[in-house]
């Protein structure tokens, strides 16, 4: 606007910059539509991980996706954690002594989409964080998350959680 000297910016202009920002859907669903649920007493590594989420979908999306915790259900949900829903399945992690009795590491992961729902589930709050980390690479990258994808894994110690933390244990 300002070219030379003589040039002025008129008092009345209102201008807003705003940063390009993209599409991201969850389930054929845009991401705005949905609610990040947590525990409905989450730890604070579980807290973090679905704050994290939020923030990435308003830095990467340009939207709010409120972090509420597990108390209500609605119509899209992405459920960070053990919430009330996952119950004890195959893909789920509820039951310690089931987990016990099949021999399940608390390191592993799951992230899919069942029912109308965005499940991140793992056995340990490290490795949900981790878990809530891989999902977001995975929604930058490709923009969306089908409702027929799946994302496990195992979370090893050491790895990266949060702003370059991670659990370790010094042997």
């Amino acid at each position: 606007y300002v070219k030379d000297d003589n040039s002025y910016v008129p008092s009345d202009m209102y201008h807003v910059s705003r940063p390009k920002v993209q599409s991201l859907s969850i389930g054929g669903v845009d991401a705005s539509k949905y609610v990040i649920r947590t525990e409905k007493y989450p730890s604070i590594l579980s807290r973090r991980a679905a704050t994290d989420l939020s923030n990435f979908f308003v830095t990467e999306g340009g939207i709010v996706v409120p972090v509420e915790n597990d108390q209500k259900t609605t119509t899209n949900e992405i459920l960070v954690g053990l919430t009330e829903r996952s119950g004890i399945s195959s893909e789920t992690f509820k039951s310690e002594s089931l987990d016990w009795v099949n021999g399940y590491d608390h390191e592993q992961y799951n992230v899919f989409f069942k029912d109308g729902k965005l499940f991140i589930e793992a056995g340990s709050d490290y490795a949900t964080v981790y878990a809530v980390n891989v999902f977001v690479d995975y929604i930058n990258s490709n923009k969306t998350f089908a409702v027929d994808t799946v994302i496990s894994g195992t979370y090893s110690k050491g790895n990266d959680i949060v702003n370059g933390y991670s659990y370790n244990v010094n042997q």
